[in-house]
């Protein structure tokens, strides 16, 4: 008979066995641990993501106003996938690279995403910023700037 088999016929678990399932469930307390004290004692949120606040705002505006609401939900999606990475998840941009967009409201959204759309330059990000707007459509134009319009009422 193998020792494995004689193991576990005699009810006896080997040392090495116990040890490896002790040292995989300390190590994943350790790095949780860490996890937990580098957070604060927060989970952390993820930035690709619009804060809670923003979903608070857009549902609020879902229950007001519901088309306007969804709107703003679609918008949502579209500035995750677009705009995101330059203006960042609250709209406020990133110094002087890219500008907020904090003080836009939805006319002025797709005022700009109009003019950028016609291939008028407006200033140095010209270049960048007309990719993005040339293939919305006036619908996704209105949705960017109703949750836009929405991002500007959140105080992070």
């Amino acid at each position: 008979m193998s020792y494995e088999v004689a193991a576990v016929a005699t009810g006896r678990i080997p040392y090495a066995l116990i040890s490896g399932v002790l040292l995989v469930i300390g190590v994943t307390f350790a790095v949780s641990k860490g996890l937990y004290i580098l957070s604060d004692g927060k989970i952390a949120e993820d930035p690709s993501l619009p804060s809670p606040a923003t979903y608070a705002a857009v549902d609020r505006l879902m229950e007001s106003d519901p088309v306007r609401g969804a709107r703003a939900m679609a918008g949502l999606e579209l500035y995750r996938h677009r705009c995101r990475l330059c203006h960042h998840r609250s709209g406020r941009g990133g110094g002087s690279f890219t500008p907020s967009l904090q003080s836009h409201n939805t006319q002025s959204v797709v005022a700009m995403l109009n003019v950028y759309r016609n291939g008028q330059v407006v200033g140095k990000m010209t270049d960048l910023m007309a990719p993005w707007a040339e293939d919305l459509s006036e619908e996704e134009m209105l949705n960017l700037g109703e949750y836009i319009e929405v991002l500007s009422t959140i105080k992070e």
